[in-house]
């Protein structure tokens, strides 16, 4: 049997084994070439990001947060970025009206330009909302202030009088112009006038805070004081039309009732009339909308302008002017269109040229009567222009029918029969009368109503009497 020897055994009776022995490297030089596939890698990559960039920015756009901001600068915001809003409006009690309530992409994410963006616009508080009617009576001037702000009621108007039996700050009376105290909407009218206590006047009056009235406010203010109260008007980039802007005299001055006081009041915006000459259709709403400017579009015949261009603006290119102020646009329709009228009425005829004048046209007719053809009486049988484009002031000669020319027969002897078989040879137009008479049997003429030999048309009508 064969001694088993152990492994350091065996290696030191043959040596170390081939897997012992000593190893060697060898470095192999590449020339840079893993350098520079590596560069070529990176520049790719920042291609296509770039690529990918360049495509994200010029053909999206990131939506906003838009809840809170104005319907104006949403416009402004939507046309900038070629987005088409789709307004949808609601009442909200806590948004004040033309603010945006909600909108359907939530914000941060990117849409495509030239789609549509669903928006819901507030329309302020519900006017059919009903609200609970207080015992006013029984109330202050403050406590009804606070009932008209706490509902934010639209048709509450308040009076202020003189008097000597309610105390002062105390209402008086009320009376409601629509609805009832149990059902009493937001939308509802009512007056409420209120004590200013004893009519006895001093000398001097503290001047009030304007900020926030109306023109109308300010000027009963003064008519209640006795103070002159002088309005001018200003633009103002922050306070709305029709607001006070100041006043030269501050709140809580105590002047003599003599003295006056000048107050501005708010123009509103200024806006900047466009050259809509350059402007399409579409991109002058555009703008109106956004700056809250009325377009009324025009259509007017011109010589000079093809139909469809704009030639003509009521403000000027660089003009200011106001919020809610109206611009006329006048559009070419191109030359005048004279269509064909013969065998119409005069009525017809009147009534187009009232209809091109009414766009600028300025047409002119001018009338005369001739004999036409059987049964044309009453029509149009000539017109020196028709089928053709004219020039605006053009005058239209026209020729009305009097109606076939015809002599009145002598229907003396004859009998019924005789007369209408002559009188629709010649196209008259007969009615029938019967007399009795000694002298000419039954059924013979007795009489014609035209006497024999007049010159009459197909339209007249001549009556011819029978013996009975």
């Amino acid at each position: 049997m064969t001694e088993k020897k152990s492994f350091l055994e065996s290696i030191a009776e043959t040596g170390k084994p081939e897997s012992f022995a000593e190893e060697k490297f060898e470095y192999i030089h590449n020339g840079g070439k893993t350098k520079k596939l590596l560069t070529l890698g990176i520049v790719v990559i920042l291609l296509i990001a770039a690529a990918f960039a360049i495509t994200a920015l010029t053909g999206r756009v990131s939506v906003p947060d838009l809840a809170g901001m104005s319907l104006e600068d949403t416009y402004l915001w939507a046309q900038k970025n070629r987005i088409t809003l789709a307004v949808k409006n609601e009442y909200s009690f806590a948004v004040p009206e033309k603010t945006i309530l909600a909108q359907d992409v939530l914000p941060g994410r990117n849409i495509k330009k030239n789609t549509i963006l669903p928006v819901i616009v507030s329309l302020g508080p519900d006017p059919e909302e009903v609200i609970a009617f207080p015992d006013l009576k029984a109330m202050t001037l403050g406590e009804v202030e606070a009932w008209i702000s706490e509902h934010k009621l639209t048709g509450v108007r308040v009076e202020t009088t003189y008097s000597d039996v309610v105390a002062e700050n105390q209402v008086i009376s009320y009376s409601l112009t629509d609805g009832t105290e149990e059902l009493f909407k937001r939308k509802n009218r009512v007056t409420i006038t209120v004590s200013r206590g004893s009519a006895a006047l001093s000398e001097t009056v503290i001047v009030a805070d304007f900020a926030n009235l109306k023109a109308a406010a300010v000027l009963q203010w003064g008519a209640e004081n006795g103070v002159t109260i002088t309005l001018a008007e200003a633009f103002d980039q922050y306070i709305s039309a029709g607001t006070v802007v100041s006043q030269s005299i501050k709140k809580g001055t105590e002047i003599k009732r003599t003295d006056r006081i000048t107050v501005v009041i708010s123009k509103g915006k200024p806006v900047t009339v466009p050259n809509f000459t350059a402007m399409l259709k579409d991109e002058a709403s555009a703008w109106a909308k956004a700056s809250n400017i009325t377009l009324t579009i025009l259509d007017r015949y011109t010589d000079s302008h093809q139909p469809g261009k704009i030639y003509d603006q009521s403000k000027a290119a660089g003009q200011t002017i106001a919020e809610g102020e109206t611009i006329r646009l006048y559009y070419s329709l191109g030359r005048v269109e004279v269509q064909s009228f013969i065998g119409k009425t005069k009525l017809e005829i009147l009534k187009w040229q009232q209809d091109v004048n009414a766009r600028g046209a300025n047409i002119s007719l001018a009338f005369a009567e001739a004999y036409g053809e059987k049964g044309t009486a009453g029509t149009i049988i000539s017109q020196s222009i028709r089928s053709d484009l004219v020039n605006t002031g053009t005058m239209i000669a026209v020729v009305i029918s009097k109606g076939m020319r015809l002599v009145t027969p002598d229907f003396s002897g004859m009998n019924k029969e005789q007369v209408e078989l002559l009188s629709k040879q010649i196209g008259l137009k007969v009615l029938y009368d019967f007399q009795h008479s000694e002298e000419v049997e039954r059924g013979i003429v007795i009489d014609q109503s035209i006497p024999k030999d007049t010159l009459i048309t197909d339209a007249d009508t001549i009556t011819v009497i029978l013996s009975l």
